[in-house]
């Protein structure tokens, strides 16, 4: 499937619009701002709910895009390593999920996989997590 991320996103914040979500619809067009921005308060707050939504929603996709922003958030500045590992872990198994992988912004997954191990392992482990 060939689907460009942000006109997924465009298109799902019109849809839940149509809905009558209004709130959900404008807060996953703030999420990935508030990752890149540093606004982690909100970040904290605003992601795990829209995935919680998401999830009782039946919508995947959207839990995904959740997820990852909130981890973004989490292991970009603030660098967050151990402390995120497992929720990096979940997110990639997640990513392989069959109702998931199809997602244009599944394979971020393994980056912030990558990128949260090097925030707890620091130089010398890269054979190991190659194998």
């Amino acid at each position: 499937m060939d689907v460009d991320i942000w006109s997924w996103v465009g298109d799902t914040q019109r849809q839940l619009h149509e809905d009558g979500n209004t709130g959900l619809a404008m807060a996953i067009g703030d999420v990935p701002a508030q990752a890149l921005e540093g606004r982690y308060a909100q970040l904290d707050v605003l992601a795990p709910a829209i995935a919680q939504q998401a999830g009782t929603m039946g919508q995947p996709w959207l839990e995904f895009y959740a997820r990852y922003w909130h981890l973004v958030g989490r292991i970009g500045d603030r660098a967050q390593g151990a402390v995120a590992l497992a929720d990096a872990e979940a997110l990639a198994e997640f990513a392989r999920r069959e109702d998931v992988r199809d997602c244009p912004a599944a394979p971020g997954a393994v980056i912030a996989l990558a990128v949260t191990q090097a925030n707890t392992d620091g130089p010398g482990y890269a054979a190991e997590r190659l194998a």
